[in-house]
């Protein structure tokens, strides 16, 4: 007999309305891990118990009005249809019945119970067996209806010492995160859940809109928390309810890296101490290396926007020509100061790394070694005392409206991040007076090796006089010292020099794409765009499996880059039949008409393959790299202040979802496929 006739007909349920008998069906299946918890071990828990709790009944007759028989009918009539029903989503009505009826009994519509109520350790002599050690704590979950109170129960199996939480399991002092599927509601902090579709819209605000963790969390409260935030704190509910910034920052960890874990089919397991950054540090370094040694998401890729088949080429043979794009942006992060460490720093506040900390007892001002005086950054040098105290002083003054206005037009940018340091020199005029040159950061372009090297001998030889001159003046004699000063402490008149008083940045994050608009790969230019690093990057990157070398690299800097390859065929064999051309932009703009190389070798009108058959359109989108950049700029404020593992964690998972979209696209309007 359904149910539905035993009303019509069964005198206990004279009277029930249809919605309320709904509504209760809901909330006990609502309460499903509750009544499993209470009853005996030896009843199974894929069966309904055939009594429902007194209190369960207590609370079904408060909230909807019915009495303790109906109840108790209604239970033995539909307890084998709740049991299979699936977790239901309640209404907002629904969660007010539980707020006013169901709270003050320790009954709450989030009751995060892990995923089974059995053992399920290989091995263990209880295998199978229900778990009735439970410990039950508070907890405080972010939904996009609301913020929620909760419970969140860990139960232990007394044999095998397992514990088993809501989104994984604790041994040995490892989290096993459950491999069959990312949790509805993720945990993000020690009494703190998410839900997934909330991180998914966080995921997404970052991804499309530049928005950083902190305005996700400042526009969930003004827009999404809802009525619970006070109703909780009259509740007396021991966690507080405001999100943070750290909070969705653990969401956007912890979906990501379960999501990746989801995709290969692979099990996230982590230290379970610690706090949550540390704690997954080691599985975002895990999967940057992944990147590094296979590729993106997008290895093998073409399309018709980026391969041309069957074209005339430059060298006079007919082929498929695939391009491949690369530039360098400035957005930048904190590294150790001392030149061409890639060591991570330890703390993001820190000018130096652990190896180089003895580096903070010498003088910030670049080319000089001579040790800083107590409390301060700098040696005795006076102009070099000078140089820190103006530094201070700009910075106290809230600098230049230049710089006001620069911050202004920051976009998206939190409150508690400051915008991209700007250029700042120091100098002493023909009066001996100490003078800053604050300029617009200078971004990036391509410089040869022997520039680089140049740069570097010029410093080193200023370092080297330092110390000669530090020598000198601690062994003063009655004897006249001839050594001349060294170029770091004398004071050239004009003569500018540079200090790194604050934490240096990395210099460049240069990018290849396909013209199409698909990232191929990036890296992390620590000091300089070196042409040689390019190079390497681009070989790196289509020597993963499965990658398929282009045939054409267009880059704003292949006339240095070029004359290297000519000028040093064995080191770079891989190059010899890749053409390479500046992209249109540049050559019309930035490159000399009377250098030689640039017009001979690297003109991308010379390479037939680039232009249609009219010899004056052109079939590849060479600025392409620009394009991306312009999106890529955008999560400079989000990403300045991060750990070298976290920034490349973010923005290989942004590179990851800018391809996955694309990919989508190409497919259906560019025959989008993989180049064997």
């Amino acid at each position: 007999m359904s149910v539905y006739s035993a009303l019509a007909n069964d005198p206990r349920l004279d009277g029930v309305p249809l919605h309320s008998v709904s509504t209760a069906k809901r909330f006990l299946r609502v309460l499903k891990n509750d009544i499993i918890l209470v009853q005996p071990s030896s009843v199974p828990v894929d069966v309904a118990p055939p009594i429902l709790p007194p209190t369960m009944v207590l609370f079904i007759q408060a909230s909807l009005g019915i009495a303790k028989e109906a109840v108790e009918h209604l239970w033995d009539l539909t307890r084998d249809e709740i049991w299979d029903l699936p977790l239901p989503t309640l209404a907002l009505d629904e969660h007010e019945l539980f707020r006013l009826h169901g709270w003050k009994l320790g009954f709450m519509p989030f009751k995060l119970y892990p995923p089974t109520q059995t053992c399920v350790t290989t091995g263990c002599d209880k295998f199978g067996h229900a778990l009735k050690k439970a410990d039950k704590s508070q907890a405080v979950v972010y939904t996009l209806s609301g913020v929620y109170p909760a419970f969140q129960m860990h139960l232990t199996c007394q044999s095998c010492g397992a514990a088993f939480h809501n989104n994984f399991a604790v041994k040995g002092g490892t989290r096993t995160y459950y491999h069959s599927t990312v949790p509805d509601y993720m945990q993000v902090g020690e009494h703190q859940f998410v839900e997934r579709k909330l991180a998914g819209l966080w995921v997404s605000l970052m991804f499309r809109g530049w928005v950083s963790a902190t305005n996700c969390a400042r526009t969930y409260e003004i827009a999404l928390a809802g009525p619970n935030v006070e109703h909780m704190a009259q509740f007396g509910w021991q966690f507080g309810t405001r999100l943070t910034t750290e909070h969705v920052w653990d969401a956007f960890l912890v979906l990501t890296l379960l999501e990746h874990r989801l995709r290969t089919g692979t099990i996230l397991a982590v230290p379970h101490g610690g706090d949550q950054e540390a704690r997954f540090r080691d599985a975002m370094a895990e999967l940057n290396s992944e990147v590094v040694n296979y590729g993106t998401n997008a290895v093998g890729h073409c399309c018709d926007k980026c391969l041309r088949e069957n074209v005339l080429q430059r060298n006079g043979k007919t082929g498929d020509v695939q391009v491949i794009v690369g530039d360098g942006l400035s957005i930048g992060r904190p590294i150790c100061g001392f030149t061409h460490c890639p060591k991570p720093l330890s703390n993001i506040r820190h000018r130096f790394c652990d190896d180089h900390k003895d580096e903070e007892n010498i003088c910030s001002v670049s080319g000089c070694r001579r040790p800083i005086l107590p409390n301060t950054k700098s040696c005795d040098n006076p102009d070099h005392q000078g140089m820190e105290k103006l530094h201070y002083t700009h910075i106290s003054a809230s600098t230049t409206l230049g710089e006001r206005l620069q911050r202004h037009r920051q976009r998206y940018q939190p409150a508690d991040v400051q915008a991209r340091d700007p250029e700042v020199e120091y100098s002493v005029d023909k009066a001996g007076k100490l003078k800053i040159h604050v300029g617009q950061h200078a971004g990036t372009v391509g410089i040869s090796d022997e520039a680089i090297a140049a740069n570097e001998q010029e410093i080193a030889t200023m370092e080297a006089a330092s110390m000669s001159d530090a020598s000198n003046r601690a062994s003063e004699t009655s004897l006249p010292n001839t050594d001349p000063a060294c170029e770091a402490t004398k004071s050239s008149k004009g003569k500018k020099f540079k200090a790194k008083y604050n934490t240096s940045r990395s210099h460049t994050e240069f990018f290849l794409s396909y013209p199409c608009g698909i990232i191929v790969s990036r890296a992390t230019m620590l000091n300089a765009e070196a042409v040689s690093n390019a190079l390497l990057m681009v070989q790196a990157s289509f020597s993963v499996p499965g990658a398929v070398k282009p045939e054409h690299f267009i880059y704003d800097s292949n006339c240095d880059a070029s004359q290297q390859v000519q000028a040093h065929p064995e080191q770079w064999e891989w190059f010899a039949d890749m053409g390479m051309s500046v992209d249109v932009f540049h050559f019309l703009t930035k490159h000399s008409e009377t250098h030689y190389h640039c017009q001979q070798f690297c003109n991308p009108a010379s390479f037939r393959e680039l232009l249609l058959e009219d010899g004056a359109s052109w079939y590849f989108n060479s600025s392409i790299a620009e394009q991306n950049n312009a999106w890529l700029g955008g999560f400079q404020s989000i990403v300045r202040q991060m750990t070298a593992v976290k920034y490349d964690f973010f923005l290989n998972e942004m590179v990851r979802l800018h391809n996955e979209a694309l990919l989508a696209e190409l497919k259906e309007k560019a025959n989008a496929r993989i180049r064997i």
